[in-house]
């Protein structure tokens, strides 16, 4: 029995990713013992992805370091499973690509996140009859699948094969319809998403290459090709000591990063690529309401952080203000695009767009703090505005605890303190005052707006936009107690974050700090004394406008 336990922790990662997708085959067939079943079936699937998340979440080894020399080594992934995909043997020739997941502190959260929102939109729909509630619960579970998988998975093709499937359940979800409207809608997101991932695709394939060249010498002409991530990160970095590697790199690191920064920025729903999302939302059930934003945000950010931030700080920082510049543009667009909006569902929408370009934001501050709260903060935002889409239905006739608690979810939504929500945003605006106080003033502002769009939407008890549940949905209290359970774990998470942010951060430090060590402004930041803090932040914002030369 212990051996069956020791199993089942290392391998939790794994049955995460695996779970799901057999989750999704035994729906379909459930669907001959009727709609009960199937439901059943779905929901059990969902319950056990949530204990194996608490099972993960509970064996992460925190791992604490104090010694800063230790705080620049690799952390490695915890919990990871290898099953050999394609090669791996001595002399096959064939590329050594693995079935590799694991978890880490940038990983481990938006996982999380995941596995609430699906839990979230199962519970959300169980009442539901028909032809369609087999596939949109196989849709959902694969979704599910998909969306962890990117973010857990440690080989480079894995990573890419997870990448683009990710879009193919949420259109299922959003197709069900078949208006005209949102099968352009449909069109307009697959290939949006389809471009990003082969963009993606392309930069992370001529990163393996160009390692391999890096690595061409005379005794080992042919080096074999290295497709696990943390390899290449570590291994690029130390080759770059070589002198004929660092020029071979330098060749094509420009497109490298230009691919895949291009990539993640149009899957981040960044202006001008949002206006499929806020189709979308408009005429989709509430699965597609809580599931489409988990497809873009955590997605991008974590893309950012796993593979531009550690790979190209050369390219980063002197880059790193004018976009900053750009994305303060798109959020405070977005802010006064609220303004106009009507109903607590539209202004949700818009509320995820803008916190979009404010991780963003704070990821381009290039501290370590302000890229903490991204991370934090893309996942909570989902959980925030799932809540929201799961309360509001109705509003303001609703019963006095429901409305109790929409009102703490929109206040998660905006960062009232004790919320999750208050956490990121606290680390993202001071991380961004650190390097640039103006555009954090700026940033306030939007925030500001944003909270006066959502008073006066919430006083003044405009109805929702959120799509009605189908008719052939059970009324009554059966409907409140789904609703009460598809919500209560998100609510319980977003105010234990907010309570306890410390729980998340201990977890991520060391990853965050590993993924910093090449910025000069901010690795030596924890070792900073009150006088040397000063003038640690002007070298920052030198570096950030380009004024310093990057050694």
């Amino acid at each position: 029995m212990e051996r069956l336990w020791i199993g089942l922790v290392n391998n939790s990662v794994c049955m995460l990713v695996v779970l799901p997708m057999i989750g999704a085959v035994l729906v379909q067939a459930m669907r001959p013992f009727g709609w009960e079943t199937v439901r059943r079936t779905a929901l059990t699937n969902v319950v056990l992805s949530l204990f194996l998340l608490i099972v993960m979440v509970a064996n992460f080894d925190v791992g604490n370091r104090t010694n800063q020399s230790a705080m620049q080594q690799q952390p490695h992934a915890q919990l990871r499973t290898n099953l050999r995909w394609t090669g791996g043997r001595a002399g096959s020739g064939a590329p050594n690509i693995q079935f590799a997941v694991g978890v880490d502190g940038i990983s481990l959260w938006p996982i999380a996140a995941i596995v609430l929102l699906a839990f979230a939109a199962v519970t959300a729909t169980y009442g539901q009859d028909g032809k369609q509630i087999a596939n949109n619960y196989s849709a959902i579970l694969l979704l599910q699948a998909a969306l962890i998988g990117v973010v857990a998975a440690l080989d480079v093709i894995l990573f890419c094969v997870f990448l683009e499937f990710s879009v193919w359940p949420l259109a299922v979800l959003m197709g069900r319809r078949g208006d005209a409207n949102t099968l352009t809608t449909v069109r307009r997101m697959c290939v949006s998403h389809s471009i990003s991932s082969l963009l993606v695709m392309a930069g992370l394939v001529l990163m393996v290459l160009a390692y391999s060249w890096m690595r061409t010498t005379e005794a080992n002409p042919n080096p074999p090709l290295v497709f696990s991530i943390s390899e290449l990160t570590a291994g690029i970095s130390a080759w770059l000591a070589d002198d004929r590697a660092a020029q071979t790199w330098n060749q094509v690191r420009v497109w490298v990063c230009f691919l895949v920064a291009a990539g993640l920025t149009i899957r981040s729903l960044a202006v001008p690529f949002h206006g499929w999302f806020l189709n979308n939302q408009d005429r989709s059930s509430i699965a597609v309401c809580i599931l489409s934003p988990a497809v873009a945000l955590p997605i991008a950010v974590y893309g950012i952080v796993r593979f531009v931030l550690p790979m190209f700080p050369e390219i980063a920082m002197p880059l790193a203000h004018p976009i900053s510049i750009m994305l303060l543009a798109s959020v405070v667009f977005l802010a006064l695009l609220a303004v106009s909006s009507r109903g607590l569902g539209r202004l949700t929408n818009h509320a995820c767009l803008l916190h979009s370009a404010l991780c963003l934001l704070a990821v381009t501050s290039l501290s370590t703090l302000g890229v903490t709260g991204a991370l934090i903060h893309s996942s909570s935002i989902l959980l925030s505005a799932a809540a929201v889409f799961l309360l509001a239905d109705r509003f303001p006739r609703i019963a006095a605890w429901r409305h109790f608690l929409l009102l703490l979810a929109v206040g998660a939504v905006l960062g009232i303190p004790g919320s999750s929500g208050f956490a990121g945003q606290l680390m993202i605006l001071v991380g961004i005052f650190e390097t640039d106080p103006m555009i954090a003033l700026w940033t306030c502002f939007a925030l500001l707006l944003l909270l006066w769009v959502f008073a006066v939407a919430l006083l003044s008890g405009q109805s929702t936009d959120v799509p009605d549940p189908p008719a052939d949905v059970n009324e009554g209290r059966g409907a409140s107690l789904r609703t009460l359970a598809a919500v209560f774990p998100l609510l319980f998470v977003i105010g234990w974050l907010g309570l306890q942010p410390q729980f998340l951060m201990s977890r991520m430090n060391q990853s965050v700090a590993y993924v910093m060590r090449r910025y000069p402004a901010t690795s030596d930041a924890s070792a900073d004394s009150d006088s040397q803090r000063p003038r640690r932040l002007s070298q920052q914002r030198r570096y950030r406008r380009g004024a310093v030369n990057f050694q």
